[in-house]
């Protein structure tokens, strides 16, 4: 392995998302990127002719060849949804630590396998939602968990952006390989922040999807009762211009509102307009810290696991056109 605090890292799946973890993983000093590995060699290609750096990089087809034949540290997984769950465990199991794009998993007996098998190996294993490390959310966190709006009662989630056309023609179309549609994509973000900001988890959850002309789903109304009877409803359309997210979070002192970036807090009846929160750390830098002994795992595995049960019990209430109990 490599020496004291230095990092040699493996990435799987050589997608979009990869190369905002190519750029991160440049800026952090001591760390390199020896080896990647996607089923597409044309994939693999194109991200050496975008990031020079890694021309010398050790390449492969199949993710266990990378783990067997190469020495990582750590790896980064940004494959297909399908592909986490023998991604992770094998990552886990060949000694590396391990950040995963979402959705974590695609059920809760495989959030609980992952997580057990990080604790038992001694290896950091993180979801890579980076709203966690976004100040806007940290400090709504913080106004909720410092009892600022008082008893929380509701929340209400948004999310809309032109999914279904953006998507089209992909695997993240095709059940077998996404897991599900827009809400278990980006919607999966919108679901995690709003149980990090509240801390509480969810117990029951009913669903209505509507999937247009493909097999996933692609807008969805779905509400949600979360401990301590604070009921939430989360709403994502996927077949609609631009890009656009809102986040209300009601108290019985006051409310917090996020939209597209904006911040508004009422306390006590007066009406405050967020301007400065402190700089943005990325979730690539946050997971070498965790690494590196130099910070703690902001994101473990239990913040996917609780996603991965809302979700796939979501799916489970659409179907079955009941409120389904959540299981964790």
């Amino acid at each position: 392995m490599a020496a004291s605090k230095d990092l040699t890292f493996g990435l799987i799946g050589c997608g979009g998302i990869m190369g905002w973890h190519i750029g991160n993983l440049q800026k952090i000093a001591g760390v390199t990127v020896g080896a990647l590995a996607d089923t597409s060699e044309k994939s693999i290609e194109n991200t050496k002719k975008r990031f020079q750096h890694l021309a010398q990089a050790s390449t492969y087809t199949n993710h266990r060849d990378l783990l067997r034949d190469s020495r990582v540290d750590a790896v980064i997984i940004a494959s297909r949804h399908v592909d986490h769950y023998p991604q992770v465990v094998d990552a886990l199991n060949a000694g590396c630590h391990v950040l995963v794009e979402k959705p974590f998993v695609g059920s809760v007996a495989q959030a609980k396998t992952c997580i057990a098998l990080a604790k038992k190996k001694g290896k950091t294993l993180m979801i890579s939602y980076q709203r966690h490390f976004d100040p806007k959310f940290r400090y709504m966190r913080r106004l909720v968990q410092d009892g600022r709006i008082g008893k929380l009662q509701t929340i209400c989630s948004a999310l809309g952006q032109g999914w279904l056309e953006g998507c089209r023609g992909s695997w993240r179309h095709d059940p077998k390989a996404s897991l599900g549609g827009q809400l278990n994509d980006s919607g999966s973000h919108v679901i995690d922040i709003a149980l990090w900001i509240s801390g509480l988890k969810p117990v029951e959850v009913y669903s209505n999807v509507e999937k247009c002309d493909v097999k996933v789903d692609i807008n969805s109304a779905t509400t949600v009762r979360l401990e301590k009877d604070v009921v939430w409803s989360i709403n994502i359309c996927g077949n609609t211009p631009g890009f656009w997210e809102y986040l209300v979070l009601a108290g019985d002192k006051g409310t917090i509102a996020y939209l597209n970036g904006d911040l508004t807090v009422v306390e006590s009846g007066i009406r405050m307009k967020g301007e400065s929160f402190g700089n943005y750390h990325d979730q690539t830098a946050g997971f070498v810290k965790a690494v590196r002994g130099e910070g703690s795992n902001e994101v473990p595995g239990e913040f996917g696991l609780l996603v991965t049960a809302l979700t796939q019990s979501a799916f489970r209430a659409a179907d079955s056109g009941k409120p389904v109990k959540i299981r964790l």
